[in-house]
């Protein structure tokens, strides 16, 4: 059983301990992580403030209602303006050979392959509905990426190279 009761003290407490959490967080690029710790932090802190301002036993549950309805909605909307935002980095295309298909037993490791253009070396997502375009010796990939916000480029278009 908990020992540390959620009491207004602690609220305010653990939400200063998670904005420094979520700055780190911002400063080292892990923006998606740092808005949703970030989000927690300030709710906590205003529900900790709340439920030191009054002391009506029913309104403090409501109050730890509403917090845990926060808390969700602030992992759902972090993975949102994630989302939102990768969709705002330029649109680019490569063309070239894929390389290095690897496909992991692991749960933990995501299925990637290469694609070696010209000038550079992008590392995508593999699905396996992906397989016959893969097949194919050349292919071009529309893709946006912003790293500040995923590990890999949102990929918006595949199809084979055509020959000019």
């Amino acid at each position: 059983m908990l020992k540390d009761e959620l009491t207004s003290e602690n609220m305010i407490k653990y939400a200063g301990y998670s904005i420094i959490v979520s700055l780190f967080l911002l400063i080292f690029y892990e923006f998606e992580f740092g808005v949703m710790i970030l989000v927690t932090g300030i709710s906590l802190g205003i529900f900790g403030f709340f439920t030191k301002k009054y002391s009506n036993k029913l309104f403090i549950f409501l109050l730890k209602i509403i917090l845990m309805i926060f808390v969700g909605y602030s992992i759902y909307f972090s993975f949102e303006i994630s989302s939102y935002m990768q969709l705002k980095a330029p649109i680019q295309k490569i063309c070239g050979l894929v390389k290095n298909i690897n496909i992991s037993n692991s749960r933990h490791t995501p299925n990637t392959f290469e694609l070696v253009g010209e000038q550079k070396v992008v590392t995508f997502l593999y699905y396996q509905e992906n397989k016959e375009l893969l097949s194919s010796s050349n292919i071009c990939i529309e893709y946006a990426f912003d790293d500040r916000w995923e590990s890999y480029p949102r990929v918006f278009k595949i199809e084979p190279e055509s020959i000019h």
